[in-house]
């Protein structure tokens, strides 16, 4: 019963969904996967979270012009990167630094994080999927580095997660 889903309809992107929201609790929660860092992913979250947060306060019934504060779900915003780009395990990307002022009044804080193989190691041991994921995605690498051509690295990582067992349910 606490849990509303709040993914935006209209951000498909050639018929594959890269992000995830929802409202659980008093927190609404965006996720987002990405492969190649944007430095504007917190222009994005905050057009995000702007959609959703005027829908809640149109279907609570809030009303933001009386004397009353009205209490919002506190957003999350969580970026999983698993791009060929170097980056720590965690880092932030913020909308004030794209203002050309550094005075601004807004702020949206976008955490990324690093789910290459090799990084994030307490998350990948706490999520097997997610682990085994990342290994997928490495042995991908692998094949191209070997030469293969993309899909037939992705079939040759395919046949050799589904031999080891990783991911065999979504393979």
């Amino acid at each position: 019963d606490l849990l509303e889903i709040t993914t935006l309809d209209d951000m498909v992107y050639l018929g594959v969904k890269n992000d995830c929201s929802f409202i659980i609790g008093s927190y609404l929660n965006l996720y987002e996967h990405q492969s190649t860092i944007n430095p504007n992913m917190p222009i994005r979250g905050f057009n995000y979270f702007s959609s959703i947060y005027r829908t809640y306060i149109q279907t609570q019934n809030l009303d933001i012009y009386g004397t009353v504060q009205v209490k919002l779900p506190t957003p999350r915003y969580i970026i999983f990167y698993n791009g060929e780009k170097e980056l720590p395990d965690r880092s932030e990307l913020r909308l004030s630094d794209a203002f050309m002022e550094k005075d601004g009044c807004l702020e949206c804080v976008a955490t990324v994080i690093n789910i290459n193989l090799g990084h994030n190691e307490a998350i990948m041991n706490s999520c097997k999927t997610l682990l085994q994921y990342a290994q997928f995605v490495a042995k991908v690498r692998e094949f191209l580095a070997d030469g293969y051509y993309f899909a037939e690295a992705v079939n040759h990582a395919v046949d050799f997660c589904i031999e080891q067992d990783i991911l065999r349910d979504f393979l």
